[in-house]
């Protein structure tokens, strides 16, 4: 066989260059099987190098110090009490309130995802409430969650009265549009009683339990969209979800169990900080090992938030520091003065650095302390904790 001048030399590039385009190609569109193949191959020379690299750096900078000791911060426990305090809605004779952690929260289809279901003795129907704030119903429960159906949805249709000082509320119904707008006032005794600003109450159906309406729950504001001159005005409901309604809700229960309260499944496990920055990945990266056998999605450093987790392979894997400011919508505020939880967009506008806490959801367990938002992204130290939200076990669909 006769081969061109060079052949072999062309041969190799194009097969270096065909296995960079794959490497590329893996990068950016991440392939789980091919991801845990090659994790299985490499991981016996990956951990013992990222060891002996940490081990070397220990060594090179033995005078720099972690330690976070001495610092005082808001426990998770005061963010629970809060919650709890501004979340339990008035109490109704001859019902409970049952307190259920949220798992996520999905506005695009008008749902939240709780942690609990079947397992807590709910029932589709049941009526979701936050503080004074009607949240909806309970729609599918399976076996460990359920899906809370937000009256803002889509397609739903809710009862309310407005309320009037020279009158009697009138009755009234509610069309949800999703994120489309807020809800619209599609029907209503007497459009002449409506007033821009008028508070408007949640109405139970014919089949609840006369005794809910006792509750005082809230829709919101009624306020008017377009211009009437042009016969273009509609009548809207001004709504917000209240940032603590992202952590837990409360549901009316006529029967209870032998407990109100619905606690999220938390595992947690001690951990080693192998490396505490990479060259490649950058100063944010670090490596960490820990015992388990599960796949942790952050962690701790002393009670203080250290890292994402964001690749685990067997027992050990890579987690990213982040300041407190950069969690922005995945995490909530406690303003201790007023006793109140604020969401991103609201602590983000504040002018006072606000401790925040972790909002939870998606495996991250809920009220992890994280920072005041004006703080740098910690240091990890040497002694970690890792952990993972397991507050159900089926995914919502």
């Amino acid at each position: 066989m006769f081969l061109l001048p060079g052949a072999e030399r062309y041969r190799r590039v194009l097969l270096a260059g065909a296995a960079v385009g794959l490497l590329g190609v893996q990068a950016v569109f991440m392939q789980p099987q091919v991801e845990s193949t090659v994790s299985q191959i490499l991981a016996p020379v990956q951990k013992p190098l990222a060891g002996l690299a940490g081990f070397l750096d220990g060594l090179l900078t033995a005078g720099a110090s972690t330690d976070h000791g001495a610092e005082t911060a808001p426990t998770a426990s005061a963010l629970v009490a809060i919650e709890r305090r501004l979340g339990l809605p008035e109490v109704i004779p001859g019902m409970a309130w049952l307190e259920v952690p949220v798992w996520s929260l999905d506005l695009e289809r008008g749902r939240l995802v709780i942690a609990a279901g079947a397992d807590f003795h709910l029932a589709e129907g049941q009526v979701v409430a936050f503080g004074d704030a009607f949240l909806g119903r309970l729609g599918e429960v399976r076996e460990h969650s359920a899906d809370v159906e937000l009256w803002t949805a889509a397609g739903l249709r809710t009862g309310l009265s407005v309320t009037s000082d020279v009158m009697l509320p009138l009755r009234a119904v509610c069309f949800g549009r999703g994120t489309g707008g807020a809800a619209v006032v599609e029907w209503s005794e007497d459009e002449t009683g409506h007033a821009d600003g008028r508070l408007l109450m949640w109405r139970p159906r014919p089949l609840d339990p006369p005794i809910l309406e006792q509750s005082g729950l809230r829709l919101g504001v009624l306020r008017q969209e377009g211009d009437p001159s042009r016969g273009e005005a509609s009548w809207v409901v001004e709504h917000a979800i209240p940032a603590g309604a992202h952590g837990r809700v409360f549901i009316a229960a006529g029967a209870v169990g032998s407990t109100l309260i619905a606690e999220p499944a938390q595992r947690k496990q001690s951990a080693t900080r192998l490396l505490p920055t990479d060259a490649i990945l950058g100063s944010d990266w670090y490596a960490l090992a820990a015992d388990t056998d599960f796949a942790p999605t952050v962690s701790t450093d002393q009670g203080k938030v250290s890292g994402e987790v964001r690749v685990w392979r067997g027992q050990w894997g890579w987690a990213r520091r982040l300041s407190p400011a950069a969690w922005e919508d995945r995490a909530v505020a406690l303003h201790l003065e007023e006793n109140a939880v604020l969401g991103a967009e609201a602590w983000m506008a504040f002018e006072l650095p606000l401790p925040l806490f972790t909002r939870g959801g998606a495996d991250l367990p809920r009220g992890l302390w994280i920072g005041y938002q004006d703080e740098a992204a910690p240091q990890p130290g040497a002694a970690l904790e890792v952990l993972r939200l397991d507050a159900q076990s089926e995914k919502p669909q």
